[in-house]
């Protein structure tokens, strides 16, 4: 083989890993998109299983409450990971979007003494942390999982959250954590994930953008553009106010 016939060679293999590279890197992400997709299915299948025996969904620490639960058997305030501690959910996992790079692991839970004394007792989960660019009256609702959203009969929201007040005319109280007489509406937003903004898809404008993956009451995840969840100017005013329909709009 000549000197020229290897260049050849080499060029053409440098094309091929050029061409082959992005190719790579999307299916990864593809990947990781929908195991996220089927971590939410699998919550929203344990959540059904817990209403049934609960009669009421867990309720998120730090709405009612402060501090992490007093010891790994008071699931008080747990939230979503009640969900595992509890063995509706088989693996812990399944709390954890896998392009959530902020992550911690278990080993930096531990050595870190912050984070030790908010996830310590009952681990992390990418389904519970605040969403800074959500759209949000106040800074409580940028939370992805609350049980209660503040909100009183006289909103036409007020049955999409998970739990009432424990007066419904006075949103101010904590809720019953077992509500027998309390069904949220279908379309009610249980959770979302934000770890996907970076995710390429066309809006019908033909702009690139990010992409949330939400779950639902009814146990449906959708998908719809991230500035229906993140830009002021476009209805609804608050991101857990989003509905699938207008998911599928969009």
């Amino acid at each position: 083989m000549t000197l020229a016939e290897l260049m050849a060679v080499i060029g053409i293999m440098v094309l091929l890993l050029a061409l082959l590279f992005p190719t790579t890197k999307r299916l990864r992400e593809d990947s990781r998109y929908h195991t996220c997709i089927s971590n939410l299915h699998s919550i929203g299948t344990a959540l059904s299983l817990y209403r049934l025996d609960e009669s009421g969904y867990p309720y998120r620490d730090g709405d009612y409450s402060s501090g992490p639960p007093a010891s790994a058997d008071d699931l008080v305030g747990c939230g979503l990971r009640a969900l595992y501690m509890n063995d509706y959910l088989r693996n812990e996992r399944q709390l954890v979007c896998p392009d959530d790079i902020d992550a911690p692991t278990e080993a930096e839970i531990a050595a870190d003494a912050s984070l030790n004394a908010q996830f310590g007792l009952i681990g992390y989960s990418s389904y519970m942390t605040v969403d800074n660019n959500a759209k949000a009256s106040s800074a409580v609702n940028k939370v992805k999982y609350r049980s209660f959203r503040g909100v009183d009969s006289s909103d036409g929201a007020y049955q999409r959250q998970l739990m009432r007040a424990a007066d419904p005319t006075d949103a101010s109280q904590g809720p019953s954590p077992h509500q027998f007489d309390w069904y949220p509406r279908d379309d009610s937003i249980v959770t979302w994930c934000n770890h996907h903004t970076d995710f390429l898809k066309r809006d019908y404008k033909g702009t690139k953008t990010g992409e949330y993956v939400v779950l639902f009451v009814d146990g449906s995840v959708k998908t719809g553009i991230s500035r229906l969840f993140t830009d002021g100017a476009m209805s609804p005013s608050e991101a857990w106010r989003v509905t699938p329909s207008q998911m599928e709009q969009e």
